[in-house]
């Protein structure tokens, strides 16, 4: 003897139990495409301040050169002319080295306190701070 069972709403109580999850899955596709996208954009600004330096070269400006440069980058992040979150610059004019064949190099390093896009995803997986340095040499 066959028992009929209606099945109707099965469907909806199976997407209801798999949606979390689902949205779970796509919050940290868009969270770590956007930090993906910051690093870029803070990597690039860390490489223009670090040549905007080079080309201020023996200039006392250079260190300002450098962190407007910085700034100039992070066009994508900015508000107002300001960057959200806290952004350090540290700029670094590394002397010639001859034992070790370097040359007068100038560092920049950009440290900038992320800002989470979706929000929703925990903070052991999201990083709190986007770091990137760039060192080049004078020609």
């Amino acid at each position: 003897m066959k028992i009929k069972r209606n099945e109707k709403g099965s469907s909806a109580v199976e997407f209801a139990i798999i949606l979390p999850v689902l949205m779970i899955i796509i919050w940290g596709i868009i969270e770590y495409g956007w930090i993906m996208t910051s690093w870029i954009i803070i990597a690039n600004a860390a490489s223009e301040g670090a040549r905007a330096a080079i080309m201020e070269s023996g200039d006392p400006d250079s260190r300002t050169a450098a962190e407007n440069a910085v700034i100039e980058a992070l066009w994508s992040n900015m508000t107002d002319d300001d960057p959200p979150g806290e952004l350090i610059i540290t700029t670094t004019e590394l002397a010639a080295d001859a034992a070790n064949n370097l040359p007068k190099r100038y560092k920049v390093k950009v440290s900038w306190t992320y800002q989470e896009l979706v929000g929703y995803l925990p903070d052991a997986i999201v990083p709190n701070k986007l770091t990137a340095e760039c060192i080049m040499a004078y020609p």
